[in-house]
């Protein structure tokens, strides 16, 4: 045959059958793009182009990842699917390349800004299309696209709590008994982190602890009656224990052994740690604080058939179980002390309150998964005052501020602070505006600062109504002779002592009112009237700094 005439190469390819050309068709190296051209030379060419087989094929070779959404049981057409996918990654990254030139301005990225994104998607598997797309961009193994990387982590954040939020509602609409702390806490930690999967990991991990404790029980107990069940038979939502009491005592004292002696869980010195709190990260670490351990050990004991219940004070986490039920009421449950890995305490000896101890058991009463979820939820928001990080401090309280506003939609205190969190930020502006009216309506107390919340919201909208309109001009730094220092120059704070870069400046400050009163900018010389840079700090956060301050800045090199 002469390679060199391309019509004898045709009609040899021509004469295979209907598989081979499928066959060759599905081979790795050969692309979409190619199938596409193939497909137009004639009608049997076409016929193998558009196999169904072929187009799962390359969409298993392109997105394997995404094949767990699709069910094996129904038919798909897979060249649909390879077109959507395909489609939606276009379109993706068109979105994202845009995103710098519209936001560069803009300190923060509101939700209003995101909800294009999913509105543009009809497909029923769109928000795992999307998710798939901007984490490739994100997980890019290159120093290039930084921009395109900050952005997608934006919009991955957004599309993750989107999808979070629903689960959350579903969560909530469960009687209160069907609300496990394991759901809880997998739900709480993946709302803090929304751009990771990390479910499938985290009840793997369960898995493999809970395996292990029945290992350890059978060397102590090997007629113990957990190890005549299924591991997966347990109901993990029953209220009650499922064994007798000193059954369950074998279990809870080979799940202490396993934990605290063989795996070395422990709890930290640094309890102020945001990562303490994620269950995931203590699965990694087998160190946690002492709520984030005491959710854990109550996981693996009800996926072992023991029921514990959580008592919370105000600087102590207990945990009971009903050790003596023949007796009365304030004597029939036992407590743990996981601060003393897992050591069982009788009522009266183990700590509740500092120097306290559990007089009665309606004193040590057991809290629900709920309340569990809202109190370290506003550990969150406390953390995140106390983080010296700016973004991270930021991103911590939101985190907190957002899911109470979702689980506990009542608490005035939570919605006026995450309101007020959002002015400062100037972001979600209409949502401020929406949690004034609901809140004025039920709260007398707080009018003044919902006024002034209003207020300044509305400003704020304005504000960005007329700078859409305005035509950017080009600060030039010859015309600016009281502005000392430029673009690109290294800088220290003499008075914080952090380092960092200058990526621009205003030759006043352009912030809004509750930011200069709440970064007390009137104590300064000059106050607002003097220039104010953009600059971006070694630990990754921006910062808005004036230029004249009780100590002055430090130029290191530029």
């Amino acid at each position: 045959m002469n390679c060199n005439n391309p019509k004898e190469v045709v009609s040899k390819i021509d004469l295979l059958p209907q598989e081979l050309l499928e066959y060759v068709l599905c081979l790795p190296f050969v692309s979409f793009k190619d199938i596409c051209r193939f497909s137009c030379v004639c009608s049997k060419f076409r016929n193998a182009g558009n196999s169904n087989e072929v187009w799962r094929c390359k969409f298993t070779q392109r997105y394997p990842d995404l094949l767990s959404n699709y069910l094996g049981s129904k038919v798909y057409t897979w060249k649909e699917e390879y077109r959507e996918r395909y489609l939606c990654g276009l379109n993706i990254r068109k979105l994202v390349y845009s995103m710098s030139e519209r936001f560069y301005y803009k300190d923060d990225i509101a939700d209003d800004d995101f909800e294009c994104i999913l509105q543009n998607f009809n497909h029923i598997f769109s928000r795992q299309f999307i998710v798939h797309e901007l984490v490739q961009l994100r997980d890019l193994n290159c120093i290039q696209n930084l921009t395109e990387k900050y952005y997608a982590e934006k919009i991955l954040r957004y599309v993750g709590h989107q999808y979070l939020e629903k689960c959350w509602l579903e969560y909530l609409a469960l009687p209160e008994e069907k609300q496990t702390l394991e759901k809880g806490a997998i739900l709480f930690a993946q709302w803090c982190n929304p751009t990771t999967n990390i479910q499938e990991d985290i009840t793997s991990q369960l898995y493999r602890l809970s395996h292990l404790v029945r290992e350890e029980l059978q060397q102590r107990d090997c007629n113990h009656p957990l190890l005549q069940i299924n591991q997966d038979k347990i109901d993990i939502e029953a209220t009650e224990s499922l064994w007798l009491p000193k059954d369950c005592r074998a279990i809870l004292t080979s799940l202490n052994i396993v934990l605290f002696h063989h795996l070395k869980f422990h709890q930290s010195m640094a309890d102020q740690i945001v990562k303490r709190y994620y269950i995931h990260e203590v699965l990694k670490s087998h160190t946690g604080n002492l709520i984030s351990l005491g959710i854990l050990y109550i996981i693996l004991a009800k996926r072992l058939g023991v029921s514990c219940f959580p008592v919370l004070s105000p600087q102590h986490f207990l945990l009971k179980w009903l050790e003596n039920p023949e007796l009365f009421v304030g004597q029939q449950y036992s407590y743990i002390d996981i601060s003393s890995e897992g050591k069982f305490v009788r009522r009266g000896d183990c700590p509740y309150s500092g120097h306290q101890t559990v007089k009665n058991d309606t004193v040590a009463h057991p809290e629900t998964p709920l309340k569990v979820i809202e109190k370290i939820s506003w550990d969150l928001v406390d953390l995140g005052r106390q983080i010296e990080n700016v973004m991270e401090g930021q991103t911590c309280m939101l985190n907190g501020l957002e899911l109470l506003n979702l689980i506990t939609p009542e608490d005035d205190n939570s919605r006026i602070l995450l309101a007020r969190v959002y002015n400062q930020l100037g972001i979600n502006l209409m949502k401020v505006l929406s949690i004034v009216k609901e809140v004025s309506v039920r709260n007398s107390v707080s009018k003044r600062l919902l006024d002034f919340l209003g207020q300044d919201a509305k400003r704020q909208l304005a504000a960005e109504i007329i700078k859409k309109s305005e035509v950017v001009v080009p600060l030039l730094h010859s015309n600016y002779h009281e502005v000392k220092y430029a673009v690109g120059m290294i800088m220290k704070h003499c008075k914080y002592h952090y380092t960092c870069v200058i990526y621009g400046w205003d030759p006043t400050c352009k912030a809004n009112e509750t930011w200069i009163h709440q970064m007390g900018v009137h104590n300064l010389v000059n106050k607002e009237h003097q220039p104010f840079y953009h600059v971006l700090v070694e630990d990754g956060s921006n910062r808005y700094a004036a230029q004249v301050v009780p100590v002055v800045w430090c130029f290191l090199i530029g």
